[in-house]
């Protein structure tokens, strides 16, 4: 699901340019890295090796043309596509600052919700953002819990799309 995440994500950053800077076409490399795991459940507590983070990383590589950087849909051709049950909440990409939210609600099981919350800076060939998401719903015992992922995600413009 992080991989999932990652990919539906950080494309969303950096559409929609209409500030002095634009982000250049070409190809991509987005990656991510955990920084954090906290619950809302104390009686269940994350395991200390979650809740600090990890080393490991995960990238993908993405080619964005002309067309692609402006549009939603041109931005999420080399990923998935947005689920029909997620909606962009907030979308500021301006003056090299980034504040995204994006929410999907699980219509399958009631209550269960996803928030992803991205806040950083970005130049034409670069970003920068950290991230929350938090996954919440009802256990069996009729509390809402959530989980907190929080992760820091880079990317950089590496060259030309290949043909």
């Amino acid at each position: 699901m992080p991989r999932q995440l990652l990919v539906i994500a950080l494309p969303f950053v950096v559409m929609g340019c209409s500030s002095k800077v634009e982000v250049q076409p070409g190809l991509w490399r987005l990656t991510e890295q955990s920084t954090g795991v906290e619950s809302s459940d104390k009686d269940n507590p994350i395991p200390p090796e979650l809740a600090a983070g990890s080393n490991s990383k995960q990238s993908v590589a993405v080619c964005w043309g002309p067309k692609d950087t402006g549009s939603f849909r041109g931005m999420m051709k080399d990923a998935s596509e947005l689920p029909k049950d997620c909606k962009i909440t907030k979308d500021v990409v301006a003056d090299g600052k980034i504040d995204f939210e994006l929410e999907c609600k699980d219509p399958s099981a009631e209550g269960m919700s996803l928030v992803r919350k991205m806040h950083g800076t970005y130049t034409a060939t670069t970003f920068e953002v950290e991230s929350a998401t938090t996954m919440s719903g009802p256990t069996p015992d009729g509390k809402t819990t959530s989980m907190t992922f929080k992760a820091k995600g880079t990317a950089e413009r590496v060259g030309e799309c290949k043909a």
